[in-house]
């Protein structure tokens, strides 16, 4: 995936020498450091449901909240990317909670 030269790919993926989609720490602590390093860039979240598939919801949605309680310190912005069909309408109801 072709990104910008500014921003930081953190690319999740089965393949040798990415994170592993169960790697839900290696992959926050990412995360974390691009949100206190740069708070002047948003931290963007795609496929979500792959995380959600390996990890489970409950997993993946603390994983979240985790990274909200990061956001909501860094005054920093996170956006998941996803389709609301993609999940069951309990499980979306619940994403959508996760809304600032």
């Amino acid at each position: 995936m072709k990104v910008p030269p500014d921003w930081n790919l953190i690319t999740v993926s089965s393949v040798k020498g990415y994170f592993g989609p169960r790697e839900l720490h290696r992959i926050l602590d990412g995360i974390i450091k691009s949100l206190k390093g740069h708070p002047d860039r948003a931290v963007i979240i795609a496929c979500p449901e792959y995380l959600a598939l390996h990890n489970g919801f409950e997993t993946f949605l603390r994983f979240l909240n985790t990274i909200r309680d990061h956001v909501i310190l860094t005054n920093t912005k996170v956006y998941v990317v996803t389709d609301p069909l993609a999940w069951k309408p309990r499980q979306w109801a619940l994403l959508k909670k996760l809304e600032l």
